[in-house]
């Protein structure tokens, strides 16, 4: 498994050095589409038998971060199983573009086209991975994976045998910047607010996934407003949601930013966030805990009730009444589901022990999210942004210096890094070495030395 992580960490890296050369794509997109394509061929090569097992679905969440079940897949990819153009029939479209852009780079020395082949040898590795997953080799699976294989490869050596520079193909933008959609053209002032919203998270440092799945929420919230404002049915969509992953990672960022969202769709009335943890909500007295749940629940009415930490509420010591806060919890997401909103935060394992606490708890969440670990490079340029809101400029040759110190930060605290608050936290460092340098030095008078930072301050 650590060998498919590793291969993919690579795949991205690519797609991120051939992005804008292709053009068309939000930051981040064209991984993105790249872990869409490559879902869509595991799932393919799982289903062939007409039997996905657990083990089948356990390597596709393990491998993409993410948190699906069988019905999920089937409604994203199930009607390529009985399409005469399946998938497996064509190249992926990111094996294309990617190919294409790379055989344009006039700088490069052979044909061999290397990114591609490695996009190509992930794919490879996966789908070998999942045909001997059952432990059993399905000769149907075999073939099915051989002729996927087959068509990337031709494809490939063609682009390879080419003379002269790849045409890049025109594409199509991605949806999260595709400014001809329906929603980007109407003039209704709910969805203007909205895109302007969805514009902010988009511009938010990596979160790639966090920010598709934002984007498809919203659709499906859109749409479901619209039918309802021109007369249609609708769907009662649960809207409780479940955020996983270390801290410092935007959980609570995103969720002040779906409280506006659910505003200007009058889902809520007013959108405000109330963050609660298990300090606030679990008392030693007897009835209190149930008396506090209801009390911020009440704060959180027309808005969003955001519990950081919340597999904290669940606890096997005798006396303790973080169970008492869970019940009581539950009963008011189920009264009050047109009222507010619930999300709960927390590390990836230790929120399936909450979610475990009680038997109707899971079913109550419609979103699962992950938030993934931010790159080394994802928080340098966390580290920039900080740099540009506070009006600092970096000195020539520093970038290299603190991509050194953050890799040195994540491996001291690997168990503990704190991601982008542990950056805030030496941005905050380094500002006050350059205070501390500007006082030293006297030089108040020179602008430009006021504001940059120096290898020193690092």
């Amino acid at each position: 498994m650590s060998e498919l992580k590793s291969a993919l960490f690579e795949c991205q890296r690519i797609c991120d050095k051939y992005e804008e050369v292709i053009g068309g794509y939000a930051k981040g997109g064209l991984y993105v589409q790249f872990c869409d394509e490559a879902m869509n061929m595991a799932f393919l090569i799982a289903v062939c038998d007409e039997n996905v097992t657990p083990a089948e679905v356990s390597l596709i969440n393990n491998t993409f971060d993410k948190m699906i079940n069988y019905e999920m897949l089937i409604r994203r990819y199930g009607n390529d199983c009985l399409s005469e153009d399946s998938f497996l029939q064509k190249v992926p479209k990111v094996i294309q573009l990617v190919a294409k852009a790379e055989k344009a780079d006039v700088l490069r020395e052979t044909n061999y086209l290397q990114d591609t082949w490695r996009l190509y040898n992930f794919l490879e590795q996966l789908g070998n991975v999942l045909v001997n997953c059952s432990g059993a080799r399905l000769k149907f699976a075999i073939k099915l994976m051989d002729y996927f294989q087959n068509g990337m490869k031709e494809f490939i050596y063609e682009i390879e045998a080419q003379e002269g520079i790849a045409e890049l193909p025109k594409i199509r933008e991605s949806r999260m910047e595709d400014k001809e959609t329906i929603f980007a053209r109407s003039d209704e002032p709910f969805i203007k607010e909205i895109n302007r919203i969805l514009e902010e998270i988009d511009a938010l440092v990596g979160l790639v996934n966090v920010k598709k799945e934002i984007h498809d929420t919203v659709n499906l919230l859109i749409v479901q407003k619209i039918r309802e404002m021109k007369g249609f049915k609708t769907t009662n969509v649960t809207r409780h949601m479940v955020f996983m992953g270390n801290p410092g990672t935007g959980k609570t960022t995103i969720a002040r930013k779906l409280g506006d969202i659910f505003k200007h769709l009058e889902i809520l009335k007013n959108g405000h966030m109330v963050e609660v943890d298990r300090s606030a909500l679990v008392s030693s007295e007897m009835g209190k805990t149930a008396e506090n749940v209801r009390k911020y629940a009440n704060e959180a009415m027309g808005g969003v009730l955001f519990i950081d930490e919340a597999y904290a509420l669940a606890s096997d010591i005798e006396g303790d009444y973080g169970q008492e806060a869970i019940d009581t919890l539950l009963k008011i997401m189920e009264d009050e589901r047109e009222n507010m909103i619930v999300i709960v935060a927390g590390y990836n394992d230790l929120m399936q022990n909450f979610l475990d606490a009680n038997p109707g708890l899971r079913s109550r969440f419609s979103k699962f999210i992950k938030f993934l670990d931010y790159s080394e490079v994802e928080l340098y340029e966390i580290f920039e942004l900080y740099c540009k809101q506070q009006d600092y400029i970096l000195a020539d040759g520093t970038k290299q210096i603190i991509l050194d110190k953050i890799r040195s930060m994540k491996e001291i605290n690997m168990q503990h890094f704190g991601n982008a608050r542990t950056i805030r936290n030496y941005f905050e460092r380094v500002i006050s070495n350059q205070a501390n340098r500007m006082v030293q030095e006297y030089g108040f008078s020179d602008d430009n030395a006021l504001i940059t930072i120096t290898a020193d301050d690092l």
